[in-house]
């Protein structure tokens, strides 16, 4: 299981053992928050959180950690369902 931290450059420690933290790769996360129709209009949306980190390990209990970055909000409005519900009305 992999546990998140936030990204400090100065602080790289394990959040279970408080040993050193190696950086191996940069990530990134995508939570789905949840979906819908938009109110007043046949549009369909789906909200979600993008996080941006890097994936690393501690050298002494190899507990793997995702240290998040930077996160930010994103709706999108696929064009596939859209363009379902535009024929069908």
């Amino acid at each position: 299981m992999m546990k998140t931290v936030d990204y400090n450059k100065g602080n790289a420690v394990c959040p279970k053992c408080k040993g050193m933290l190696s950086y191996d790769a940069t990530m990134t996360d995508k939570l789905p928050l949840g979906f819908g129709f938009v109110p007043n209009s046949h549009k369909f949306q789906v909200d979600c959180i993008i996080r941006k980190g890097f994936r690393g390990e501690c050298m002494e209990c190899q507990t793997v950690v995702f240290a998040v970055k930077s996160q930010r909000h994103s709706t999108s409005f696929p064009k596939s369902i859209n363009r379902k519900l535009k024929l069908s009305i």
